[in-house]
């Protein structure tokens, strides 16, 4: 039986002696005070234990994960190399089937040439791939019917948009989240006015 549970059955009694039974009490419900401090103290150690087994398991995902970064990384870096090796090999083959016969062959086999050089250089670089180039987020603040409406600003985080967005919904709560992926073109000259 618990300190708890003498305690409960000595109150139940009923029976109250001047010094007896306060002493008795006093005793219980230090018993019962020794319990739960070892109860707590037992609950802290365990709570501590969990505490440093979560950070080490952190720790070994984050080396993990920055393990698998540079595995990325470097499989990245040797397949640019091995696409760049190709085209330059293409381009100097197409320089040499253009030939010397005429100044405009000529010229085109220089200009083919000129560029397998600058790739091999890497002063060229052709893209990496043809994905989006960036995700661009927003918040709808109305339904999506015809009077749809989305506030946009651009080149904001996403946790600085959810930020907004958290203010916008005490005004409206039906506001919501959204995103779509933004394409770039090259860059081109303005037109002048």
């Amino acid at each position: 039986m618990s300190a708890r549970d003498d305690l409960y059955l000595f109150a139940m009694t009923g029976k109250v002696q001047e010094n007896g039974n306060r002493q008795m009490a006093v005793q219980k419900l230090d018993a019962y005070r020794d319990e739960l401090l070892a109860g707590t103290k037992l609950s802290a150690e365990l709570a501590e234990d969990d505490y440093r087994r979560i950070v080490r398991a952190a720790s070994q995902m984050e080396q993990n994960l920055r393990a698998r970064i540079s595995e990325l990384e470097a499989a990245q870096t040797t397949a640019v190399a091995e696409r760049d090796a190709q085209i330059i090999a293409w381009l100097v083959k197409k320089a040499g089937e253009e030939g010397s016969s005429n100044r405009e062959r000529r010229a085109r086999a220089e200009a083919i040439y000129c560029l397998a050089d600058k790739m091999s250089r890497g002063a060229v670089r052709p893209p990496l791939s043809k994905g989006p180039d960036s995700i661009e987020f927003g918040i709808r603040v109305t339904s999506n019917g015809p009077d749809s409406e989305v506030l946009r600003y651009p080149g904001e985080s996403r946790s600085a948009i959810e930020a907004r967005l958290a203010r916008h919904r005490t005004g409206n709560p039906d506001a919501h989240l959204v995103q779509r992926t933004v394409h770039y073109g090259a860059w081109t000259d303005a037109a002048t006015t």
